[in-house]
Protein backbone atom coordinates (compact mmCIF):
# COMPACT_ATOMS: atom_id res chain seq x y z
CA UNK A 1 0.00 0.00 0.00
CA UNK A 2 0.85 3.38 -0.73
CA UNK A 3 0.15 6.60 0.08
CA UNK A 4 1.70 10.07 -1.39
CA UNK A 5 1.33 13.98 -0.53
CA UNK A 6 1.99 16.53 -2.86
CA UNK A 7 5.41 15.81 -4.94
CA UNK A 8 5.06 12.19 -2.96
CA UNK A 9 1.99 12.13 -4.66
CA UNK A 10 3.66 12.38 -7.98
CA UNK A 11 6.63 9.59 -7.11
CA UNK A 12 3.28 7.06 -6.19
CA UNK A 13 1.57 7.35 -9.37
CA UNK A 14 5.14 7.45 -11.21
CA UNK A 15 5.62 4.15 -9.48
CA UNK A 16 1.86 2.57 -10.51
CA UNK A 17 2.33 3.29 -13.72
CA UNK A 18 6.13 1.89 -13.89
CA UNK A 19 4.16 -1.27 -13.09
CA UNK A 20 5.48 -2.18 -9.48
CA UNK A 21 3.04 -4.20 -7.15
CA UNK A 22 1.10 -1.69 -5.33
CA UNK A 23 -2.28 -3.32 -3.92
CA UNK A 24 -3.79 0.06 -3.14
CA UNK A 25 -2.81 3.43 -3.78
CA UNK A 26 -3.89 6.62 -2.23
CA UNK A 27 -2.90 10.26 -3.53
CA UNK A 28 -3.45 13.75 -1.94
CA UNK A 29 -2.96 16.99 -3.51
CA UNK A 30 -0.81 16.42 -6.39
CA UNK A 31 0.83 18.46 -8.29
CA UNK A 32 -0.81 17.74 -11.46
CA UNK A 33 -4.08 19.31 -13.15
CA UNK A 34 -6.85 17.39 -14.27
CA UNK A 35 -5.55 15.69 -17.56
CA UNK A 36 -1.71 16.66 -17.35
CA UNK A 37 1.23 14.07 -16.62
CA UNK A 38 5.09 14.78 -15.56
CA UNK A 39 6.86 17.13 -17.64
CA UNK A 40 9.93 15.24 -17.47
CA UNK A 41 11.56 15.66 -20.89
CA UNK A 42 13.19 13.02 -22.97
CA UNK A 43 16.15 13.27 -20.75
CA UNK A 44 14.48 13.54 -17.79
CA UNK A 45 15.55 9.92 -15.84
CA UNK A 46 19.21 10.54 -17.14
CA UNK A 47 19.86 14.34 -16.07
CA UNK A 48 18.25 13.10 -12.68
CA UNK A 49 20.72 9.68 -12.45
CA UNK A 50 24.08 11.90 -13.24
CA UNK A 51 23.05 14.62 -10.86
CA UNK A 52 22.59 12.02 -8.46
CA UNK A 53 25.76 9.91 -9.35
CA UNK A 54 27.23 13.25 -8.70
CA UNK A 55 25.98 13.52 -5.60
CA UNK A 56 24.35 16.86 -6.24
CA UNK A 57 21.27 16.17 -4.62
CA UNK A 58 20.38 19.49 -4.19
CA UNK A 59 20.64 20.08 -8.07
CA UNK A 60 18.49 16.89 -8.31
CA UNK A 61 15.69 17.72 -6.15
CA UNK A 62 15.46 21.06 -7.32
CA UNK A 63 14.85 19.34 -10.91
CA UNK A 64 12.52 17.38 -9.66
CA UNK A 65 10.02 19.77 -7.97
CA UNK A 66 10.38 21.89 -10.95
CA UNK A 67 9.05 18.51 -12.81
CA UNK A 68 5.99 18.25 -10.73
CA UNK A 69 4.96 21.87 -10.85
CA UNK A 70 6.19 23.48 -7.98
CA UNK A 71 7.11 27.11 -9.15
CA UNK A 72 10.59 28.67 -8.88
CA UNK A 73 9.65 31.43 -6.17
CA UNK A 74 8.37 28.69 -4.03
CA UNK A 75 11.54 26.67 -4.20
CA UNK A 76 13.63 29.50 -3.62
CA UNK A 77 11.85 30.06 -0.38
CA UNK A 78 12.00 26.48 0.23
CA UNK A 79 15.60 26.06 -0.14
CA UNK A 80 16.30 28.70 2.62
CA UNK A 81 14.11 26.18 5.04
CA UNK A 82 15.90 23.93 7.34
CA UNK A 83 14.05 21.41 5.55
CA UNK A 84 15.70 21.65 2.29
CA UNK A 85 18.94 20.04 4.15
CA UNK A 86 16.50 16.51 5.04
CA UNK A 87 15.30 16.89 2.18
CA UNK A 88 18.25 16.48 0.23
CA UNK A 89 19.20 13.87 2.42
CA UNK A 90 16.20 12.15 1.03
CA UNK A 91 17.66 12.42 -2.50
CA UNK A 92 19.25 9.14 -3.48
CA UNK A 93 19.79 6.97 -6.62
CA UNK A 94 17.38 4.09 -6.49
CA UNK A 95 16.28 1.46 -8.30
CA UNK A 96 14.39 2.78 -10.89
CA UNK A 97 11.38 1.03 -14.22
CA UNK A 98 10.90 2.74 -16.67
CA UNK A 99 7.53 2.98 -18.37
Amino acid sequence: MVHGISSGAALALRTVSAGLPITRLSVYESPFETGSELQEGADYEARMRALLAKDRRGAALTEFLGAVGMPPEALLRLRQLPVWADMKALATLSRTTTR
